[in-house]
């Protein structure tokens, strides 16, 4: 746990902090992520290759307080509304399929896909968050692109 700036709001009243009332609280995140890459050629000029990007980032605040004056490490705890809670989760991934179908010349196939998902819970399970993310609907993009080699 950390403690870590939350937010600041405009405040007249807190002339002790120059017209501006600074919240602080603990922070307990737990973020597990992972790049995973598998290439695969089947010939000299056939290959395949992914990448996939997992991500889990949670945060829950507790123990909030208001900074009683500048220049100072004393604190007031307060009574915050609002929930700055959050539990992130994304997966991004791509797939290339290159085939050289004669020298110089090839075709490229490509997919993206990105899913990202924020509740605002703080809760951090790995196994629900991440099976929640196959219902999540996914941003795909598909490309193609062919280039041909002249020979003079």
């Amino acid at each position: 746990m950390s403690l870590s700036p939350s937010s600041a709001h405009p405040d007249p009243a807190a002339t002790e902090t120059y017209g501006t009332r600074y919240v602080f609280a603990l922070l307990d995140q737990t973020e597990v992520s992972a790049n995973v890459r598998l290439n695969w050629s089947f010939t000299p000029n056939l290959s395949f290759q992914s990448y996939v990007q997992p991500l889990v980032s949670t945060g829950k605040y507790t123990d909030f307080k208001s900074l009683v004056r500048g220049k100072s490490y004393d604190f007031d705890p307060i009574a915050y509304d609002g929930n700055p809670n959050f539990n992130f989760k994304s997966l991004r991934g791509n797939a290339v399929l290159r085939w050289e179908y004669m020298p110089g010349s090839t075709l490229f196939l490509v997919w993206t896909q990105n899913r990202q998902e924020d509740d605002g819970s703080g809760e951090f399970h790995l196994g629900p968050a991440t099976r929640s993310l196959l219902d999540v609907q996914p941003d795909n993009i598909f490309l193609a692109k062919v280039t041909y080699y002249f020979n003079r």
